[in-house]
């Protein structure tokens, strides 16, 4: 729509004009029709300040626009949803003193000239946004929801995902279509049933955000479901060949990965953050179908992506959970239609379908902060070590010769997730966890810890020319998960509920031969490191992610950690154990006010976690998840560049395979 079109003078889209739009963001051209027959422009996004409007109105028949916005304003205000500043530009010779009411409507008349375009009328740009429906919001993010729901608006952490090997046996009789011949894993309607299961059991999963871009993001109601928006099908491994191994199969998997980790999610106001993407593994009988042991079963690796914003990664696992469940028999309840009603029509009146979010964290549980670990995570790096230790907190700082990869950056053109995954067989899992607990007060993250770090010594002398002088030691993120310790919470939600534990350790000679298993240092500081991870995961005082109620703005934070020193190593995940279906053989539903049996043709083999480049967070992110009685899976994650290293695939690769000769070391296998 240009000027013209509008019947506007140019002299209006003046430098001023033009100047003013740019701050506000994004121009929307449309025409409204709530708003009566004006042809108008208008262009608005989500600040700290309210949700700001710029009007152009250019016909004669404008007035009766002007009551709406006036309405709209001081409705808003009222109900409390949001805060609106609504800015006018029409002719001067149109009347406004009557609409004008005070800081929630300002109106500006041309060819005068418009305010200064200075940060202070026009904050920094942010992206389009659009309103919730009347009475959409939910609840207002919490600090920790707005960290993740900043990080991904900037596009510093886009995609996690967890992702489960789905297998169909096709021999056992009922499924999803009622006869198992003709289930096809390689279209879209196969899922619907189970996502509409899921959606219903998880509100997150039908919640969008509002205000993303701004300092007081809420988490509103979709106002319709699309499901054609959340599901797809990506045939690229299966098109890749029928003779894939084990190895090729993950490396498959691991490229499939690489696209959704990179790929962001857009219109979040009406299209909550999250999809599932299926790959289905290549066939390879006449049937169009694997044969494994005799047995005909269909493969698909179906990954689950969604912003951090509506779930941590053990909300990933009660996902997949629910989405097997419904592909057992969510079929029985629901159709195969694209669109997910969120509302009801009663004998004629329309109205939302009620739900509630499960409560922030922050309200859900109190996570106090003492003086002294507020004073020493402020100036704790500034601090004689006999002062932390008077206080009783041995917090790990950042020294000269703590490896922290590159500094943080962030190009949106060249931005890119690395990934490496490792498999670790269930036999030597098993035997690897019995050691544990035979050496008595150690665990497996524990271990783990332990093992990265002498990966990490030794990869980095093959890698780089970082001498043990010039890189002395390492400093971990280690998650702990807080469900236990919140009884708001149980284990089948999907909620936000991790805060982490940090480890120093130093740098050790590159040993491959060593004998881990009879070493007792070794023994000891995998020990201590449980011993820590117990103590900080039995405790909701002094969590770090307490602190984050001293801070006001987050895009201004995330922005100038830019250019600056990373404060740890890596980071360790540890979604845990999957059970797929705990102590049963079956399960049931519930079909026309009766119960039927359905019979487990579909299963989950394996699972893997895998996490999106992280600007701001550690260089490098292990994630692990084992499914129980079957392999674990560990992946390594990475932002391309930030290594510091010419080879960092070649380097991510040595380091993973550099833990699983530790590992075969201590299990003997």
């Amino acid at each position: 729509m240009s000027p013209a079109s509008l019947g506007l003078p140019p002299s209006l889209f003046d430098l001023e004009l033009d100047a003013a739009v740019q701050y506000v963001g994004h121009a929307v051209r449309d025409e409204k029709k709530a708003l009566p027959s004006t042809i108008f422009e208008y262009d608005f996004s989500r600040y700290a300040t309210g949700l700001i409007f710029v009007v152009v109105l250019s016909s004669d028949r404008f007035s009766p626009v002007l009551p709406c916005l006036a309405n709209f304003a001081r409705a808003s205000t009222i109900r409390g949803n949001i805060s609106p500043t609504v800015a006018i530009i029409c002719p001067v010779d149109h009347k406004l003193e009557s609409y004008d009411s005070g800081p929630n409507l300002r109106s500006y008349s041309w060819p005068a000239r418009l305010p200064p375009a200075t940060k202070e009328n026009f904050p920094t740009p942010m992206a389009h946004t659009t309103l919730a429906p009347q009475g959409g919001v939910l609840r207002a993010a919490s600090k920790n929801e707005h960290r993740y729901i900043t990080r991904h608006a900037l596009g510093f952490y886009r995609a996690l995902t967890m992702t489960g090997l789905y297998t169909l046996d096709l021999d056992t009789g009922l499924s999803t279509s009622e006869s198992s011949e003709y289930v096809d894993m390689t279209i879209p309607d196969t899922y619907i049933p189970a996502l509409k299961w899921c959606i219903a059991a998880h509100p997150i999963l039908r919640t969008g955000i509002q205000g993303q871009d701004g300092e007081e993001p809420v988490f509103v109601r979709a106002p319709k479901m699309d499901l054609r928006r959340h599901v797809r099908v990506d045939c690229s491994i299966m098109d890749g060949g029928v003779n894939l191994d084990g190895k090729s199969e993950v490396e498959a998997l691991r490229r499939v990965l690489l696209r959704e980790h990179d790929e962001g999610f857009e219109g979040v106001e009406n299209v909550p953050p999250w999809r599932v993407v299926v790959a289905p593994l290549p066939v390879s009988d006449i049937d169009g179908y694997q044969r494994n042991d005799a047995r005909r079963k269909a493969k698909a690796y179906i990954i689950f992506a969604y912003s951090h914003s509506h779930g941590d990664g053990r909300s990933g696992l009660v996902f997949h959970r629910a989405f097997l469940e419904g592909l057992r028999g969510a079929h029985r309840v629901y159709d195969k239609g694209y669109e997910y009603a969120t509302t009801i029509d009663h004998q004629g009146s329309v109205s939302e379908v009620e739900y509630q979010l499960p409560p922030p964290l922050e309200e859900a549980c109190a996570l106090r902060i003492t003086w002294s670990y507020l004073l020493l995570t402020l100036f704790g790096a500034h601090l004689p070590a006999f002062v932390s230790r008077w206080f009783g907190f041995q917090t790990p700082a950042v020294t000269e010769g703590t490896w922290t990869g590159e500094v943080m950056m962030h190009d949106s053109e060249s931005f890119r997730t690395g990934a490496a995954i490792l498999i670790v067989e269930e036999r030597r899992l098993d035997t690897v966890l019995k050691t544990c607990r035979e050496k008595g007060g150690a665990r497996f993250t524990g271990l783990l810890n332990q093992l990265v770090v002498r990966a990490l010594s030794g990869a980095l002398s093959a890698h780089t020319f970082a001498s043990e002088a010039s890189v002395n030691n390492f400093i971990g993120q280690i998650v702990i998960d807080l469900r236990r310790l919140v009884p708001a919470y149980s284990d089948d939600m999907m909620v936000n509920c991790v805060s982490a534990a940090s480890e120093c350790s130093p740098r050790v000679p590159d040993d491959q031969d060593e004998d881990l298993r009879n070493n007792a240092a070794f023994w000891d500081a995998v020990r201590q490191t449980t011993l820590r991870l117990a103590r900080s995961s039995s405790t909701l005082v002094d969590q770090p992610i307490g602190l984050l109620r001293y801070l006001d703005k987050f895009r201004p934070w995330f922005l100038e950690k830019l250019g600056k020193r990373r404060d740890s190593s890596y980071e360790i995940s540890n979604a845990v154990v999957f059970d797929p279906s705990p102590g049963h053989k079956s399960t049931s539903v519930e079909s026309n006010n009766r119960k039927e049996e359905v019979k487990m043709d579909w299963n989950i083999e394996r699972m893997v976690m895998s996490q999106p480049a992280n600007v701001t967070g550690c260089p490098l992110s292990f994630s692990v998840v084992t499914r129980k009685g079957g392999d674990m899976a560990l992946t390594l994650n990475w932002q391309v560049g930030v290594l510091g290293i010419e080879d960092e695939d070649g380097f991510a690769e040595d380091v993973l395979k550099r833990i699983d000769g530790l590992l075969a070391g201590i299990a003997g296998v």
